[in-house]
C-alpha cells in the first residue's frame, strides 16, 4: 500500500504540470534570429527549424530542465512541446517569448512586413573556423538552408559518420562525395553553377570561387558533445576555404561576409571603421530628457562621426542617431541590451591602440543598396544583423547557424 501512494505521488505532478488546458495555451514567440531548432522529444534528433518570431503553441510542460552555455552565458529553461503541423514537437523555451512587441523591440526590427521582406531573398552568411584547430581553413556554413523534414530517409552523411567517430574526426572538416554532395545541392537548393564570393570590408579584398570546384564539408556541431548515436542534424553542413586564400586575415568571422549567386553583390572600398569623437550634450541631436534613465547614464558618455553625407551620433547608454546632410533622421534607435545581446566596445579618438577591435563599421556594402552600419552587439543567441540605413528600419539578417 506503502508503495502504491508512493507511485502516485511521483505520477501525480506529472499530470498536474505536464498538460495545459484550452484556456492555458497562449501563443509565444521565437527570440531567436537564427531560428529554433524543434525536436522529436526534450533534447532529441532535429527534425527542423522554427523561423524568428514564428507563433507557437505550448501544450505540454515536460518537467525536463537544461542549461545551454554560450559565450560564457549559462541559459536555463525547460524542454516544452509546441504545436507544429498537427504535431507535438518539442523546443528549448528559454528561445520563446510571449510578447511580440517585446520581442521586436530585443531584435531592434520594426514588425511591417513590407520592411521585413525587403531583403527576405538576399542572404548573406559569415566565414568561420575551427577553433579547435590552429590555421584552419575557413568555413561557410550553409546548414541555415537545409530542411531536416525534406530528407524522407535521405542522409547526406557516410554512415561511417553516424555510428560513431573518433575525437579527432570530431573536431575536422569531413569532405563529403559523390551522391552526398548531390543532395546537400538538392537540399539548399543551391546551384552548382553559382559562385561564392567572399569580402573582407577590413583589408578590402573580394575573394570569388566557383561552387563546383569546392570542397563540401561537415563539421559536427560544438552543440552536440557526443560520439556516437550522430544524426544528420547534429552536423553542420558547407564549403571549405582553404587557409591559403585568406592567409594573414586575422579574425576574418569579424570582417568578412559571404553571399552565394550569380553576381557579385558586393562593392569595393566604401566601408570605414567607426572612430568616434566625444561631444558635450549640447551636440547631440535629440532631447536627452527623452531617456527613461538617470542623468548620469545620460550624459556617461556622447560621441559622433561622420562618413559620407551621413552624421552619427551615440551615447554610452545605447541610444543610436543617425542624420542626412539635410538633418533628418534616417534612424533613431536606442539598442537592445539583455541576456541575448550586449553593447560591443567602441573605438575613441584619442584612445585607439594597435589591439582595439575596429568593431562598428558603416558606409555602402552592396551595389545599388543605402548606405548599412553593423557591429553595435555581442550577440550570444541567434545571429547578428546589418542594419540598412533606408529610413524604414530594414536589417539584413546574417545567417550564421547559432544553434540551440
Amino acid at each position: 500500500m506503502k508503495n502504491r501512494i508512493k507511485l502516485l505521488l511521483l505520477i501525480l505532478p506529472y499530470f498536474l504540470f505536464s498538460f495545459t488546458t484550452q484556456e492555458d495555451v497562449l501563443s509565444y514567440f521565437v527570440t531567436a534570429k537564427s531560428g529554433l531548432n524543434y525536436r522529436d522529444a526534450a533534447n532529441g534528433k532535429i527534425l527542423g527549424k522554427l523561423p524568428y518570431l514564428a507563433e507557437v503553441k505550448i501544450v505540454a510542460y515536460t518537467g525536463i530542465f537544461d542549461e545551454i552555455k554560450d559565450e560564457n552565458k549559462l541559459i536555463k529553461g525547460e524542454w516544452v512541446g509546441v504545436l507544429q503541423n498537427n504535431k507535438t514537437v518539442y523546443v528549448f523555451n528559454a528561445f520563446l517569448s510571449t510578447s511580440k512587441i517585446e520581442v521586436s523591440l530585443e531584435q531592434n526590427t520594426i514588425l511591417n512586413k513590407d520592411q521585413e521582406n525587403l531583403y527576405a531573398g538576399f542572404k548573406v552568411f559569415d566565414l568561420t573556423n575551427n577553433s579547435d584547430i590552429e590555421n584552419s581553413p575557413g568555413f561557410v556554413n550553409l546548414s541555415e538552408l537545409l530542411d531536416y523534414e525534406e530528407e524522407q530517409g535521405v542522409s547526406m552523411v557516410p554512415q561511417k559518420y553516424l555510428e560513431s567517430i573518433s575525437r579527432e574526426e570530431s573536431r575536422s572538416y569531413l569532405k563529403i562525395e559523390d551522391t552526398y554532395r548531390d543532395y546537400f545541392f538538392k537540399n539548399t537548393k543551391i546551384s552548382k553553377t553559382d559562385k561564392l564570393f567572399i569580402y573582407n570590408y577590413e583589408l578590402d579584398v573580394l575573394l570569388t570561387f566557383n561552387l563546383k570546384d569546392l570542397d563540401v564539408v561537415i563539421y559536427l556541431s560544438p552543440y552536440e558533445g557526443h560520439t556516437s548515436g550522430i544524426t544528420d542534424s547534429d552536423y553542420m553542413y558547407g564549403f571549405k576555404i582553404d587557409a591559403k586564400h585568406i592567409k594573414n586575415w586575422g579574425k576574418y568571422s569579424l570582417n568578412s561576409f559571404v553571399y552565394l549567386g550569380k553576381e557579385n553583390p558586393f562593392t569595393r572600398g566604401k566601408m570605414k571603421p567607426m572612430i568616434w569623437t566625444k561631444i558635450p550634450p549640447s551636440q547631440f541631436p535629440l532631447d536627452l530628457k527623452s531617456y527613461s534613465v538617470t542623468i548620469d547614464q545620460k550624459l556617461k558618455g556622447l560621441y559622433t562621426f561622420k562618413n559620407d553625407d551621413l552624421t552619427y551620433y551615440y551615447s554610452d547608454y545605447g541610444h543610436l542617431v543617425v542624420l542626412d546632410a539635410e538633418k533628418k533622421v534616417k534612424l533613431n534607435e536606442i539598442l537592445y541590451q539583455g541576456e541575448s545581446a550586449s553593447l560591443a566596445p567602441i573605438s575613441i579618438v584619442g584612445e585607439e591602440s594597435s589591439e582595439t577591435e575596429k568593431e562598428q563599421w558603416a558606409g555602402t556594402l552592396f551595389k545599388d543598396k543605402p548606405s548599412v552600419l553593423f557591429g553595435f552587439h555581442y550577440v550570444s543567441f541567434g545571429c547578428p544583423a546589418i542594419t540598412v540605413l533606408d529610413g524604414k528600419s530594414s536589417y539584413i539578417h546574417i545567417l550564421c547557424d547559432n544553434r540551440h
